[in-house]
């Protein structure tokens, strides 16, 4: 599946990549692996994450070592997982859940 990314949640992971790169470049490299391993689970298998809530069809995956986690949506028609919020796991819990997908 492909990926695409809200402006705002691209935003989300420039910020978070910012301040971590403040606290060490390695440290930076290594969420974005980690990062990047999950958004390849989501990629392979996109309803292998829970649900938000069981009426939901959002998505949340965690990146555990980081205490952050990505929520997103899956688009079957256009093939397409889209991720609406990157956050950091003691944000508050409705950051970010007024999102939505622009409509074309």
């Amino acid at each position: 599946m492909k990926v695409a990314y809200h402006a705002e949640a691209q935003n989300d992971f420039n910020e978070i990549m910012a301040t971590l790169e403040d606290i060490s470049e390695q440290h930076a490299d290594q969420f974005e692996k980690e990062f990047q391993q999950e958004l390849s689970k989501a990629q392979k298998n996109p309803f292998h994450f829970h649900r938000l809530t069981n009426s939901s069809n959002k998505r949340r995956a965690n990146i555990k070592r980081y205490h952050h986690h990505f929520i997103y949506e899956v688009d079957e028609i256009a093939n397409e997982i889209r991720i609406l919020i990157i956050k950091h796991d003691r944000r508050h819990p409705s950051y970010g859940l007024n999102r939505r997908w622009p409509e074309v």
